[in-house]
């Protein structure tokens, strides 16, 4: 077989008059597989295209001869006219197989089935075999679950994606570390030089408190003199002499001194009888208190006054004071006016010292006289002519003392007069006197200093480093 290219006609082909009739099947099988000799010519035109159309269609199909010009065309070994296509179409039977065709050998049978020749094959069996037993789908949009989650997702993404992290139990988080990273960053600042002035302010704050040197009310020194332990049937008695100190800084220049010279009975001042012999504790003895002056004095100076009874009379008698404070430092000595000797300067030849003198006061209930020294100031006496009347206007009658206690003995000496006035300079202790060291008590000035400073230069300061 050759075909050839029609001068005329875009790609139309054209088959030679000379091919021996075949089955449609095979004659285009036979046209495919030949190979073409193409030759190449003019363009056709419209209308020569048309024509070489029509006769091709003519050439493939069987009865198109007989349509277009009358005539017959032989077919499977038989002629048919025009009129013959319906017989021919007829001639297929019900099952659509041509009596004997001569492509049925290729088959293996007498006849060309189609259903067996799809059957034949595993392409065919496919498709026969699986085009009526394959599932139909029908989708619903309203009720499949695809399309109502899809739309509840688009109506509220939100809500629903917040839900999905519950829903996966087996879900778990994992920390991942990110090294540090060093990195290094150089800044430059170009300073203009200048003068910079500022100021370092030191704040200081003074407060000043007074505050006691030792509590108020309290002993802070005692003294106990010539102490004893007198028994009696019911309450014994502690006698002697009994001073103590006692802080108060309530009255300026002046410390509070307590003296008692009265026995201490049982059971006072924590005391016990003669038997225990637990003398009393003068750190609770606060009364009697008397103020004495802070300014020192060498001359014993009265403190206050008592009644002496002696036998069947009684006398006034004095307690003095001597010392005071210097600084904060406080010495006192307390005695009874016959407990302490005055000390006046020597005095010239036949005089004599008033310290050596003493005056007798009579009893007024007709018992034994008693004596005492002279009071100050002192002087130099000298002894003066006695009358039948007595010592003149001025003049005392005076006494001298020999021993001492239960055994003294005052002898007269007849009136004395004056002549120099000579102050004591000083005294002597003779008998049972108290003394006192304590510090003195008062109000102590305590200052507190606090210093801060105000740096207005710390700005500057950093910037210079």
């Amino acid at each position: 077989m050759t075909a050839a290219r029609l001068p005329g006609w875009m790609g139309g082909w054209k088959v030679a008059p000379a091919l021996p009739a075949l089955p449609p099947s095979m004659a285009v099988a036979a046209l495919l597989s030949l190979p073409l000799a193409v030759t190449a010519g003019p363009p056709m035109t419209t209308g020569d295209a048309f024509t070489a159309g029509k006769s091709y269609t003519g050439a493939v199909d069987p009865g198109a001869a007989a349509k277009t010009g009358g005539g017959s065309v032989t077919f499977g070994g038989k002629t048919y006219g025009i009129g013959d296509v319906m017989d021919m179409n007829a001639a297929q039977g019900a099952t659509g197989a041509l009596d004997k065709p001569p492509e049925a050998a290729l088959g293996g049978g007498g006849t060309l089935d189609p259903t067996s020749a799809l059957g034949a094959s595993e392409a065919g069996s496919h498709v026969t075999t699986t085009f009526g037993t394959r599932p139909v789908f029908t989708i619903d949009p309203a009720t499949d679950p695809m399309m109502t989650k899809s739309q509840t997702i688009e109506n509220d993404p939100e809500a629903v994606a917040g839900a999905i992290t519950g829903t996966y139990s087996g879900c778990s988080s994992i920390t991942s570390s990110t090294p540090p990273v060093y990195e290094e960053k150089i800044c430059h600042e170009s300073v203009t030089m200048a003068p910079q002035a500022c100021q370092k302010i030191l704040n200081v704050a003074v407060k000043v408190d007074w505050v006691p040197s030792c509590a108020s009310g309290t002993v802070i020194a005692t003294s106990a003199a010539g102490q004893s332990c007198d028994k009696h049937d019911g309450a014994d008695d502690w006698h002697g002499y009994h001073a103590s100190a006692v802080c108060d800084y309530s009255s300026a220049g002046r410390q509070k001194i307590v003296h008692r010279r009265d026995p201490i009975d049982e059971g006072q001042l924590g005391a016990s009888g003669c038997g225990a012999g637990l003398a009393p504790n003068l750190s609770l003895m606060t009364a009697p208190a008397f103020w004495v002056p802070e300014a020192p004095t060498a001359i014993p100076q009265p403190l206050y006054s008592y009644i002496d009874f002696i036998g069947f009379g009684s006398s006034t008698r004095h307690v003095y004071y001597a010392g005071g404070c210097t600084g904060d430092s406080c010495s006192y000595t307390i005695m009874d006016q016959g407990q302490f000797d005055y000390t006046y300067p020597a005095c010239p030849s036949g005089t004599t010292a008033a310290e050596s003198l003493y005056i007798m006061t009579a009893s007024s209930g007709g018992g034994a006289p008693t004596y005492a020294p002279l009071p100050p100031p002192g002087g130099c006496f000298a002894a003066q002519p006695t009358s039948g009347f007595g010592c003149a206007a001025g003049d005392i009658s005076a006494y001298t003392k020999s021993g001492s206690g239960f055994f003294a003995t005052y002898t007269p000496v007849g009136c004395q007069r004056l002549q120099i006035t000579n102050a004591p300079t000083g005294y002597t202790v003779t008998g049972d006197a108290n003394t006192l060291n304590f510090a003195r008590a008062r109000l102590v000035k305590k200052v507190t200093e606090t210093d801060a400073w105000d740096n207005q230069c710390a700005g500057l300061e950093a910037q210079a480093k």
